[in-house]
């Protein structure tokens, strides 16, 4: 698979593009399918003058997930790569996380989910390193007979390693988001159903520099076979 980004923020510095390859081999069964895969992304700043955050990561990926009784399903998540930040190499080292996951269908219609992740990023500098770790829940629910509307909720705490650059104590960021999704299955686009999605992000932190808000949209489309 390929795919192609343009992410266009209000400043001209903080535009960039981000491509990405992948390499998939998939086991499908009837109560469990696992995906294992390759990829390597490329971002690239376009209006940055001198040292950008232009980076290439590689690495690897896998999925599982597995059809439990009581229409409960499990599902594990993991990803290994190392980033190459191509003008700040202080930033680059390896990154991994690992996720686990539990939802559970009520009446072949609504949806809960729970899951967690954790994370190690591991840069040449060592008070850039940090232990992450993500909470998330959901819940997608029928409104009326066509219209379909989602609500999901997440938190993440990272934890550095060394003293931040030019103070005594080391950085910890909290990273809260609230997202809302909605869908009718009346109207039809390309032959699915269009879904458009909604969050809003709160990074709070111990340094000034890494606090936060920010808003994102975003439509896609659902097929149902």
């Amino acid at each position: 698979g390929a795919a192609l980004h343009r992410i266009w923020y209000a400043e001209p510095e903080l535009r960039y593009w981000r491509g990405r390859l992948t390499a998939d081999l998939i086991w499908l069964e009837a109560v469990q399918d696992l995906k294992i895969g390759l990829h390597a992304d490329r971002i690239y700043y376009t209006d940055v003058d001198g040292d950008s955050s232009d980076r290439i990561a590689s690495g690897i990926h896998g999925h599982w997930s597995r059809a439990l009784p009581q229409d409960t399903r499990l599902s594990i998540n993991g990803l290994a790569e190392y980033r190459d930040y191509l003008d700040k190499g202080t930033l680059s080292g390896p990154y991994a996380s690992l996720g686990l996951g539990w939802s559970k269908r009520f009446d072949n219609k609504d949806l809960f989910f729970l899951g967690g992740s954790i994370e190690r990023s591991k840069p040449s500098l060592d008070y850039h390193r940090y232990w992450g770790s993500t909470l998330r829940a959901g819940y997608d629910a029928n409104i009326t007979d066509t219209l379909r509307g989602g609500v999901n909720l997440s938190a993440t705490f990272r934890h550095y390693d060394s003293d931040f650059s030019a103070v005594d104590y080391a950085r910890q960021d909290e990273i809260y988001r609230i997202g809302v999704s909605l869908s009718d299955k009346r109207i039809k686009l390309m032959g699915g159903t269009p879904k458009l999605s909604c969050g809003y992000k709160i990074q709070n932190s111990n340094i000034a520099l890494y606090e936060a808000t920010s808003t994102d949209c975003r439509i896609g489309w659902s097929y149902q076979f």
